[in-house]
C-alpha cells in the first residue's frame, strides 16, 4: 500500500507555484450534511491537491468554511430557489474549465432544486471534458428519471 501512495501522490518541491499540484473541486454540502462535503475537500489537501473547491448550498457554507479554512467555499447551489444563480453561472462558465476533475455528491441532499442545479454543473463538466467522481446524492441524481441522459454529451440543456 505505501508503494502505491508514493507512486499515485505527487511529491512536493518549492518550486511548484498554487495550483500546480491539483486543482479539484467537491460539488455537495447541504444543511443536513456539512461533513461530507468537508472530508472530501480535506483529502483532497492531505493527499497534495493544492486547491480544493466546495460548490455548495449556502446554508452548509458556513459550517465547511469554519471546519476548513484552506478550503475554497463557494455558497453557489440554493435548494430553495429553482433557478441557476449568477455566481454559478459565472462559476461554471470560468472556473469549472480550469479544475483537474470534479467529485460530484457527497452531502449533496436529493432537493429538487439542488438536483437541477447539479445536473448543469455536470453537463458543463462533460462539455469542457473534466474528469467527474461521482457519489452518493449524486448517483441518486443519476437515477432519477428526468436526469437519465446528463451524462450524454450533447444532452438536452432544457432539462
Amino acid at each position: 500500500m505505501k508503494k502505491l501512495l508514493k507512486e499515485v501522490i505527487p511529491k512536493l518541491s518549492p518550486n511548484r507555484h498554487k495550483g500546480q499540484d491539483g486543482r479539484l473541486c467537491v460539488v455537495g454540502g447541504s444543511l443536513e450534511y456539512t461533513g461530507a462535503a468537508f472530508f472530501a475537500g480535506r483529502s483532497i489537501l492531505r493527499c497534495g491537491g493544492d486547491l480544493a473547491h466546495i460548490v455548495c448550498d449556502k446554508q452548509a457554507a458556513i459550517p465547511i468554511k469554519s471546519y476548513c479554512p484552506e478550503l475554497m467555499v463557494a455558497p453557489y447551489l440554493n435548494c430553495l430557489e429553482f433557478s441557476i444563480s449568477t455566481d454559478l453561472q459565472l462559476w461554471m462558465e470560468q472556473t469549472l474549465k480550469r479544475m483537474d476533475a470534479i467529485v460530484i455528491g457527497p452531502g449533496l441532499g436529493r432537493h429538487e432544486n439542488t438536483m437541477h442545479a447539479t445536473s448543469k454543473i455536470i453537463r458543463a463538466a462533460l462539455q469542457h471534458k473534466v474528469p467527474l467522481v461521482i457519489d452518493g446524492d449524486g448517483l441518486w441524481l443519476l437515477a432519477l428519471t428526468q436526469y437519465r441522459g446528463v451524462l450524454q454529451s450533447g444532452g438536452n440543456d432544457s432539462q
